[in-house]
């Protein structure tokens, strides 16, 4: 009962940041029908249908949108701590992703997209490199055009 009613307010809160519900299902194991009918009574629409880029790098498509990706991991990372690496945590996400929009004046990543980033961190199919130049931090993704040098000063 515990268990399910912390599923329900992980929903809820994914929800309502526009995550869409297979993303939800996938975080919750809530029954797709009732993330559906949530996401519709949350938005007052029906949640867009069809497939999710399952993966970060593949949502991540501008140098803009990886500098924003990186301001997420950095808040993600301050609230996550080192648990950031040993299991995903979708409230932390959430909380972190609040966060990070109320930092920026543009959002160029979805929560959708935090998700996904979370999860490949926690999956190790991104890594966290540290700039041998300016020893600054950045995501690094090999299949990524843009996740293959530090932001910072591109080495």
């Amino acid at each position: 009962m515990v268990d399910e009613v912390s599923a329900l307010n992980t929903a809820v809160k994914m929800i309502q940041e526009g995550i869409r519900p297979p993303v939800v299902y996938a975080a919750t194991g809530l029954a797709k029908q009732k993330l559906r009918q949530m996401y519709q009574e949350i938005h007052g629409k029906p949640a867009i249908r069809g497939r999710v880029p399952e993966t970060a790098h593949r949502r991540l498509k501008s140098f803009m949108a990886v500098m924003d990706a990186t301001l997420f991991f950095r808040i993600y990372k301050d609230l996550a701590g080192h648990k950031l690496f040993r299991v995903m945590d979708s409230n932390l996400m959430i909380d972190a992703y609040r966060l990070y929009k109320e930092s920026v004046a543009v959002h160029r990543i979805d929560a959708t997209t935090a998700w996904f980033l979370a999860r490949d961190l926690g999956e190790k199919t991104i890594e966290i490199r540290r700039c041998r130049l300016c020893n600054n931090e950045y995501l690094y993704d090999k299949r990524s055009d843009f996740m293959q040098t530090c932001l910072l000063c591109r080495t």
